[in-house]
């Protein structure tokens, strides 16, 4: 026996069609990006934007972070330079707030490209890393909460997945070794 399911009675096998998967993942992930895009138009403002745009406003006036911040502010240091290069973004006519979503987005992004090479790496198969990449990038509440209130929360996903590249762990299945 070879561990593999046969089809259900009366059921043929379907035959791969790795170029027809692929083209409909990238429609998923179009339709995923524009969706998220859509939520740019609809991003309102809520404590966090609010701090952030006093932060930005600190920066560019040389004060200290925190102490003129009156204790709002309660982020890393590396957020407050992120933010405060985003903010340059109003050279080019958009918001703080559609410069953070735009940013979430592309944080989104990367953490599927991430998710997709390690799915990749440990299964040889390019339309399974894709498929998992889009189930990231599509996620209902990743896009809702990065697009429309400009919250991250891939973040951690990104360094958790990092972990999973390390020389050990990335191999795929095919190369691991027995645990006989």
């Amino acid at each position: 026996m070879t561990g593999e399911r046969s089809p259900a009675p009366g059921r043929r096998r379907r035959a791969p069609r790795p170029a027809l998967d692929v083209a409909l993942i990238a429609v998923g992930f179009a339709a995923a990006l524009a969706i998220r895009s859509l939520f740019l138009f609809w991003m309102r403002d809520h404590n966090n934007l609010l701090s952030w745009r006093i932060v930005v406003g600190v920066l560019e006036g040389g004060a200290d972070l925190y102490a003129d911040t009156h204790h709002r502010y309660n982020y890393s240091p590396l957020w407050a330079g992120v933010l405060w290069l985003l903010s340059g973004a109003r050279r080019a006519g958009w918001t703080l707030n559609q410069a953070v979503a735009v940013f979430l987005v592309v944080v989104d992004a990367a953490t599927a490209a991430l998710l997709a090479r390690i799915v990749w790496r440990r299964t040889a198969s390019r339309v399974r890393a894709l498929a998992s990449a889009l189930l990231f990038f599509a996620n209902p509440v990743s896009a809702i909460v990065s697009g429309s209130l400009g919250r991250s929360t891939t973040s951690p996903s990104f360094s958790s997945f990092s972990r999973w590249l390390s020389p050990r762990s990335g191999r795929p299945r095919e190369e691991r070794r027995s645990p006989r």
